[in-house]
C-alpha cells in the first residue's frame, strides 16, 4: 500500500515538473513568435541616413571587411573570410522615401583542406542556424532604430502570472536569459 502511494506521489511531482517546464517552453515560444512577428514585418519611418547608419553599425559589428558600399543607392556589401570559410552578406534598404524596410542575404560558402594540404574549391551551402541569425540582426536593426523591443502588455501580464507561481528563480521566465 506504501508503495502505491510513493509511486503516485513521484509520478504526481514528476508530471508537475514536466507540465510547467512544457508550460516555460510554450510561454518563451509564444514570446519569441511574437518578437519574431514586430521585428520581421518592422519598417522605419526614419530619414534614409538614420536607415543607413544603422545597417552600416551592424555590417561593421558582424563583419571584417566591408567590400562595397553605397549610401545613396543604400546597400552594404560584407565579408568575413578564413582559408575554409567564407559568409558575404548583403544589407540592402528598401523603397524610395519612408516607410524604409531593410533586407539582408546571406550567402555561406566552404572548402576543406585534402590530405596533401591543398584545398578543396569553394561551395556553397546553408547553415541551419541561418535563420535564427536573420532574426538576430533583423532585431538588433529594430533596436538601433527604435530603442529595445517591448513586449506586449498581454505578454507582460503572462511572464508575471508565470513567474508568480515560481518558487525557484532558475524556473522563472527571464528577460536576458530566456528571451
Amino acid at each position: 500500500m506504501n508503495l502505491k502511494r510513493i509511486a503516485l506521489t513521484v509520478l504526481v511531482v514528476f508530471t508537475t515538473n514536466s507540465l510547467l517546464a512544457q508550460k516555460k517552453r510554450d510561454l518563451i515560444k509564444e514570446i519569441e513568435s511574437y518578437e519574431k512577428s514586430v521585428v520581421g514585418n518592422a519598417s522605419f519611418d526614419k530619414d534614409h541616413s538614420e536607415v543607413w547608419n544603422a545597417i552600416y553599425i551592424i555590417a561593421s559589428e558582424e563583419y571584417n571587411t566591408i567590400s562595397r558600399e553605397s549610401e545613396s543607392k543604400g546597400y552594404i556589401e560584407a565579408i568575413q573570410e578564413t582559408t575554409t570559410y567564407k559568409e558575404h552578406i548583403t544589407i540592402e534598404i528598401r523603397g524610395d522615401k519612408p516607410p524604409y524596410r531593410v533586407s539582408f542575404q546571406v550567402k555561406q560558402e566552404r572548402r576543406t583542406k585534402k590530405e596533401d594540404g591543398s584545398l578543396t574549391n569553394w561551395e556553397s551551402f546553408t547553415s541551419n542556424t541561418l535563420q535564427s541569425y536573420y532574426f538576430r540582426l533583423q532585431k538588433r536593426l529594430f533596436e538601433l532604430l527604435n530603442g529595445p523591443l517591448e513586449l506586449s502588455e498581454k505578454l507582460n501580464i503572462k511572464i508575471e502570472q508565470y513567474n508568480s507561481k515560481q518558487s525557484k528563480a532558475r524556473k522563472k521566465v527571464l528577460k536576458g536569459k530566456d528571451y
